[in-house]
């Protein structure tokens, strides 16, 4: 009776665990934790993404997804900034709107400016055009 328990051990158990998988596997060598909160297709180019989120973050992405360039504090914001929401009316003119004001872009994202502070919590949650 002892081999049978044995070469059970040794034929089912121990292959499963030498070919198991890590619960999550990061798709780029950018560390992100922080939520997201809102993420749309840049008008005009055939795979440019930005996402936006807490604590300032900007993600940028020129692979359809698969990589990301991370920006934190754009437009000179501190941490505490939250983005909600990202609108581009075209290729290369973009907002954020959030908690903090309203961030604008005229080169597809690379670079944004600070274009409406309220000085206040009061939270911009959508824009439209």
């Amino acid at each position: 009776m002892k081999p049978k328990v044995c070469y059970f051990l040794l034929f089912t158990l121990i292959p499963l665990s030498l070919f198991s998988q890590p619960w999550f596997t990061g798709i780029t060598p950018f560390p992100q934790e922080n939520s997201l909160n809102y993420i749309t297709k840049v008008p005009g180019t055939n795979h440019r993404i930005v996402a936006v989120g807490n604590r300032s973050t900007v993600l940028i992405s020129d692979y359809f997804g698969n990589f990301w360039d991370v920006r934190y504090n754009p437009g000179g914001l501190d941490n505490q900034a939250v983005f909600s929401y990202v609108c581009f009316i075209d290729s290369l003119t973009g907002f954020i709107s959030g908690n903090r004001g309203i961030l604008k872009t005229s080169d597809g994202g690379d670079i944004w400016t600070l274009v409406y502070s309220n000085g206040s919590e009061y939270s911009y949650d959508d824009i439209a055009f």
